[in-house]
């Protein structure tokens, strides 16, 4: 996930009945919930109590609505917890990578992989206007296994990349609420927010974003094979867990809010044991993490993720539009240029097979793509939010020109990613 994802939170903006006639507050990470409510009779009182009990239990086990939870993302700037050279049992210093091929009838909320189950959903927009902005559109579905209910949040923020600087979008709407997931007949998967408000439609080989209003409609194809990555670790306590996490691209054509619009629709699912805010690789991780799409000006497009890390985070993946496989390995290193800030100024990962890969951050000079047009009526500067595009990946010594790209750089921590014993 991106800085933005990291630093972005939820707001406690409901609550499910019985609590609907009080104020519900909540906070993530200390597990509790705040009841404020006018008097109520004994009956009432015992009611709600007994719910209180209830939501409360759900909560301890780590499953919380999106709505309910007040959640930001952080790690700790120093490893806590070391892996020998030849590490314990249940300890890996590589995580398995790959590319699939995405079907929607192997995404639905009930099945599992590797005996986790599915926690968490992102569909998300990342597109370029006409008008020269960009645009980010990110949401958060989460999905309670024990009940089977999806609920539905922002994530990363509503951005709008301008000349003036960056912030939210002065009209769209972040996702609230409870989303359904639907096949339909024709083997398409859909999340459908509310009662229709937005729906997010997919099958093996298209994607389409609408909403009832008309203001979002862009629609296209999926360009590349998926990627996922498996990643087991053991905790300081000898406890045992681990995820497992896909990402899906399609490029995308139509209108957001009134502008003409392409780029990237990305669809991301989580599989685990709890949901992903709550699972200790992410809450401890140490190294380095990105998920990437490159659109370039004869059509072709390339898709990967790269991570090096501790706690198994080892590994590297990328395919294209001709769906072969560039890059799977879990031998690399990686080299960081910052200028007198400490800003990143450029990341290059090098691999076994001889490939070098450099991400080119948007705030760099050298960053290739438009970077932002006249700001569109009831825009505002939000001088905190991150920079939604954050950046692009390519090939050291591409000929191929990028026309569109998103893709984020993770630096978590102090002890990122030592080179493999094989680039040393």
């Amino acid at each position: 996930m991106t800085n933005a994802h990291r630093e972005t939170g939820l707001t406690c903006a409901w609550a499910p009945k019985p609590f609907d006639s009080l104020q519900a507050h909540c906070n993530h990470e200390r597990r509790r919930i705040k009841i404020m409510a006018r008097p109520l009779s004994w009956l009432q009182v015992g009611w709600r109590v007994f719910a209180t009990m209830v939501v409360a239990s759900l909560l301890a086990h780590g499953y919380v609505a999106p709505a309910l939870a007040q959640v930001k993302l952080g790690a700790p700037e120093k490893e806590v917890y070391k892996y020998e050279p030849i590490p314990r049992q249940g300890q890996f210093h590589y995580s398995p990578m790959a590319t699939f091929n995405p079907d929607p009838a192997d995404q639905k909320s009930d099945g599992q992989y590797f005996g986790l189950h599915m926690t968490d959903v992102w569909p998300a927009l990342h597109l370029q206007g006409e008008d020269g902005n960009l645009y980010h559109y990110a949401m958060w579905v989460s999905h309670d296994p024990q009940t089977g209910k999806l609920s539905a949040g922002q994530w990363g923020g509503i951005g709008v990349v301008t000349t003036a600087g960056v912030g939210p979008h002065p009209e769209a709407r972040t996702w609230q609420g409870p989303v359904t997931q639907n096949m339909t007949a024709d083997g398409r998967l859909q999340y459908i927010l509310g009662d229709g408000e937005q729906t997010v439609s997919y099958d093996k080989d298209s994607a389409t974003w609408t909403s009832r209003d008309g203001q979002i409609n862009v629609t296209g194809k999926l360009v590349a094979p998926g990627i996922g990555f498996l990643i087991p670790w053991r905790e300081p306590s000898g406890k045992t867990d681990s995820m497992y996490y896909t990402g899906q691209f399609y490029h995308v054509a139509g209108t957001f809010y009134g502008v003409k619009v392409s780029g990237g629709m990305t669809m991301d699912l989580q599989y685990g044991t709890k949901p992903y805010l709550d699972m200790w690789w992410v809450k401890n991780r140490q190294g380095n993490w990105t998920l990437f799409y490159t659109a370039f000006d004869d059509g072709s497009y390339d898709f990967g993720m790269f991570a090096c890390g501790k706690y198994g985070a080892r590994g590297a993946v990328a395919t294209n539009s001709r769906s072969e496989e560039l890059v799977n390995t879990t031998q690399m290193k990686l080299e960081l240029a910052k200028d007198a800030k400490g800003q990143l100024t450029s990341a290059v990962y090098s691999f076994d097979n001889g490939q070098k890969w450099e991400f080119v951050p948007s705030t760099s000079s050298r960053f290739p793509l438009p970077n932002g047009g006249k700001p569109p009526p009831g825009f505002t500067v939000k001088k905190d939010m991150k920079d939604v595009r954050q950046g692009v990946w390519i090939r050291v010594g591409e000929k191929r020109k990028p026309v569109n790209a998103w893709g984020f750089f993770i630096n978590t921590g102090e002890n990122g990613c030592e080179p493999s014993p094989g680039m040393r």
